[in-house]
């Protein structure tokens, strides 16, 4: 930093000294040569220590001004020492608006600026103090000169001293006029060096503008870069969010494909089911259509054992026929003798034990036929209740993969068409094989034996007269009696 420049010293002392000299001299010009002597003599004393306090201060005022050239000259190479360090650092930020954030930027610039202004405020306040000291120079050289004057003239109008302290006194005014001359000449040396200063001062001014100028470039500069770097910023949070955006439209995507595979997986799983439960079923099926044969070739067996019994029953029955007409013929001819009518015990025997043993076979029979038919409904029922089942599930899946056909992508749409037409064939062919099934079940219905239809299989009490003889008997064979009492002989 710039040196103080002290005010003159004791400037205010040697003015009033130089007004005090003019004034005795004034009133006391009518006394004596010899105190008038002894008071230039003191004037001269004055005048050479005043003298000599100029010449201290104009080497104050040299210093000074040595130091203002200094602080100049370091000044300049500060402003270029920050216009080279300015434009190093708006260099970066030209290359790369990222690397040096705006506030940064913003504090730099205003320090320089406050540096700036407070630098040339310092300057100026210098040169007015400069100026003012000057001033107070050329003042106290004018007074200084009026003095000289003043001397002259008192030297002149008291010639009655000596010669010889007259020229003393003439040698001290020429060592005076040298001093003022050289005082002059400083003077001179201090006005042309304050011109050169305020020469210099505009040269600092024109600079100063000059770096005002280039700051509000700078700052130009640096509001296209915030705005730059306000966009900058605006896209890179739009770019942001769009990846944002996309990334959760990935996730999206892919927990979608995650659960349309999951869901064809299911799918897959659900048609291949209908195919298991129609296979089971198709096993089933024969599996019963086994039984069935199996069945058929049981009943067919019973109907042949059944032929062969009844036939065997039915050359008993001819046997018997023939020996009742043989023994009513042979009674016939034995006269009567009361209402018995007494016959053997192997005939008696035979009637009610074939009778009782006939019966038997034949309830038997009709219950076995029974059980069959109902056995059959049954696993008919079991039957249509699984197919009415797969069918419910077969329009389910159905109507699940007609949802899912809505849902997923419309590329799919001739294969699930073809899958639906499988489904309908399935579904066609399980209601034909349904029908079919039912056809044949009617059919074994309509073919089993039964007590009312088939009166050939089952003898029964009621139904053949020459059979066996009943209580109500025949009119033609029997006694006059209604009642006939069986007995055996003991």
């Amino acid at each position: 930093m710039m040196k103080d420049l002290s005010p003159l010293p004791r400037k205010s002392n040697s003015k009033e000294k130089v007004e005090g000299i003019q004034t005795p001299k004034k009133s006391r010009s009518e006394e004596k040569i010899l105190t008038v002597e002894d008071m230039k003599n003191d004037q001269y004393a004055e005048v050479k220590r005043e003298l000599e306090i100029v010449k201290e201060e104009l080497n104050m005022l040299k210093l000074g001004m040595a130091a203002a050239l200094e602080e100049k000259s370091k000044g300049e190479k500060q402003t270029k020492t920050k216009i080279s360090s300015y434009s190093s650092s708006l260099q970066p930020v030209k290359k790369d608006t990222g690397k040096e954030s705006e506030e940064k930027a913003l504090v730099e610039f205003a320090k320089s600026e406050t540096q700036l202004e407070n630098e040339a405020d310092q300057i100026s306040s210098k040169i007015e103090q400069a100026k003012k000291k000057l001033k107070d120079i050329i003042v106290d050289l004018q007074q200084t000169r009026e003095l000289e004057f003043d001397m002259r003239s008192d030297s002149l109008d008291h010639r009655t001293g000596s010669f010889r302290k007259q020229e003393d006194l003439q040698a001290e005014l020429e060592a005076a006029k040298k001093e003022l001359a050289l005082v002059k000449e400083e003077n001179f040396q201090y006005l042309t060096s304050m011109d050169i200063i305020r020469n210099e001062l505009k040269h600092v001014m024109a600079e100063l503008s000059r770096l005002k100028k280039i700051e509000e470039k700078l700052d130009s500069i640096i509001e296209d870069l915030n705005s730059k770097i306000l966009k900058s910023k605006t896209k890179l949070e739009a770019v942001s969010l769009a990846v944002e955006k996309a990334k959760s439209i990935e996730s999206n995507l892919s927990y979608t494909l995650e659960q349309l595979k999951t869901e064809a997986e299911n799918a897959k799983k659900e048609k291949e089911l209908p195919v298991k439960e129609s296979v089971n079923l198709e096993a089933e099926i024969h599996n019963t259509k086994f039984e069935i044969g199996l069945i058929e070739e049981r009943l067919l067996n019973a109907t042949k054992e059944f032929e062969a019994v009844k036939s065997s029953e039915d050359l008993a029955v001819e046997n018997l026929r023939s020996l009742i007409e043989n023994i009513m013929t042979a009674r016939a001819l034995v006269p009567q003798q009361g209402s018995l009518i007494t016959i053997s015990k192997f005939e008696y025997e035979y009637l009610t034990g074939r009778a009782v043993g006939a019966e038997e076979i034949a309830d038997k029979k009709v219950a076995a036929s029974q059980a069959w038919i109902e056995a059959i409904k049954a696993n008919e029922k079991d039957i249509l209740i699984k197919i009415d089942l797969a069918q419910r599930e077969i329009r389910g899946k159905k109507l699940e993969e007609e949802r899912e056909a809505h849902t997923t992508k419309r590329a799919n749409s001739g294969k699930r068409m073809v899958e639906g037409a499988q489904l309908y064939n399935r579904k066609q062919n399980w209601e034909r094989n349904a029908r079919l099934h039912r056809k044949i079940m009617k059919g074994n219905d309509n073919s089993t034996p039964s007590r009312k239809d088939n009166h050939n299989f089952t003898p029964s009490r009621k139904g053949n007269d020459n059979l066996a003889p009943s209580r109500r008997g025949n009119g033609n064979n029997s006694t006059p009696s209604n009642k006939l009492i069986l007995a055996y002989e003991s």
